[in-house]
């Protein structure tokens, strides 16, 4: 399954302003495609949106738990997650003409 996950945090919990955590992070980052292949992860993408302290990131995993262990590892400080299921435009089309058939 193709999931998208949003990682926030605080201001106060910010690596960048926390320097103790800063190389672990930085560790966990470098690392993303060895521990994602560790937990049974395709990862697709990682990103930033760095100045409102977010991360987006694209996996494909056959459970949620592979996904957090995953995400903990790869991005470990204390921050939200939101784990939101998502198809892709092929998947969708597909789905529209399978709805369309069913009146």
């Amino acid at each position: 399954m193709l999931i998208l996950a949003t990682l926030t945090h605080s201001e106060d919990n910010c690596p960048g302003f926390n320097h103790e955590i800063m190389p672990d992070v930085i560790k966990g980052l470098e690392g993303r495609e060895q521990l994602a292949r560790k937990h049974g992860v395709k990862l697709h993408g990682l990103w930033s949106g760095a100045p409102d302290h977010v991360f987006f990131v694209l996996v494909e995993a056959d459970s949620s738990l592979a996904i957090d262990l995953f995400l903990t590892e790869a991005a470990p400080f204390k921050q939200a997650c939101k784990l939101t299921p998502v198809i892709t435009a092929e998947e969708l089309v597909k789905l529209g003409k399978e709805m369309m058939a069913r009146g």
